[in-house]
This record gives structure tokens, C-alpha cells and sequence, in this order.
């Protein structure tokens, strides 16, 4: 049985109006094409025929970096790691807060990369949100690394914030 958790159900609302702030055509068009497909589609199928076949590849990709850099206050942030129609952070600061008042985190969680290795393990379609700092005039890196090797579609994004 699939997974309707409320979580769940909020992560899959937010890929589509994501998707759709990104697909630069009116919204009405897009829900009419999610849910009237040209084809007898359904799924990950639907979705490619109306968001392209790069869905899952550089959508959803570019979907999580957003979710992370969505009004973070960084400059000349690209447009796809935006969402456009909503300031998810504001939104979730206040949705997150008590007794009235708002709260102070934003609840996306990172990881900071210090000195140990750090160990993420992502299903399918997920996503690691892992932070480090380099001081000026120096360089940086990380390995990645799997049980197996890693698949085709897996990538990784590198975004500085300051």
C-alpha cells in the first residue's frame, strides 16, 4: 500500500506546484493536463508528458535544490531553485511556531560536513541536504560513495550561499 502520510502528501504537492510555477504556461492549462492526459498515462508517465521527459532527471533535481535555496537570501539565485508562488520558509517559520508566536527554524534538515565521514542514506528520489564552509582562498572537497556503484541518475549539487 502506498505511502498517504500527510508528509508525503505535502512533499507531492509541493513537486507540483513547484513544476507547475516552473512550467511557464498558466496553471489552469497544467492541472487540466495532469488530469485530462493526452494518452491512456498515468504516474511518472503523466507527469513526463506534461513536465518533459527530463521529470525526473533535472525537475525533481532542480525541485530539491529549491527547496533549500527558496528565499534563503542568497543573491542572483537561479530561477528553477525557486518556487515562485509561495515563500515556503516564511511559511513553514510560521506554521511551525507556538503559542502564537512564530518559529525560528526553518524545519528543512541539514547536515553539517566537518571532519567525520557523514553517512546519508536517500530512497529513491531523495534528497541529502549537507553543509560546509571553506575558508577564502582555499578548496574544499567531499567523496561520495555507495554500497554499490552509484546510479546514472544521481547527482550532485553544489550551491555557495555566501
Amino acid at each position: 500500500m502506498a505511502d498517504t502520510s500527510l508528509s508525503v502528501r505535502g512533499g507531492i504537492w509541493s513537486l507540483l506546484r513547484y513544476s507547475a510555477d516552473q512550467r511557464g504556461i498558466p496553471e489552469k492549462s497544467t492541472w487540466y493536463d495532469l488530469v485530462n492526459p493526452k494518452t491512456d498515462v498515468s504516474g511518472i508517465a503523466n507527469l513526463k508528458a506534461v513536465f518533459g521527459s527530463n521529470f525526473i532527471t533535472t525537475t525533481m533535481r532542480n525541485w530539491t535544490a529549491a527547496n533549500y535555496m527558496d528565499d534563503a537570501g542568497v543573491p542572483n539565485t537561479p530561477a528553477a531553485f525557486t518556487h515562485p508562488s509561495w515563500n515556503t520558509r516564511s511559511v513553514e517559520t510560521f506554521v511551525n511556531g507556538t503559542g502564537g508566536n512564530p518559529g525560528t527554524t526553518f524545519p528543512l534538515k541539514t547536515t553539517p560536513l566537518l571532519t567525520a565521514p557523514v553517512t546519508a542514506t536517500l530512497a529513491d528520489g531523495g534528497a541529502a541536504y549537507l553543509r560546509f564552509a571553506v575558508d577564502a582562498g582555499k578548496v574544499g572537497g567531499a567523496t561520495v560513495k555507495g554500497p554499490a556503484a552509484l546510479p546514472s541518475t544521481f547527482s550532485i549539487i553544489v550551491i555557495r550561499t555566501k
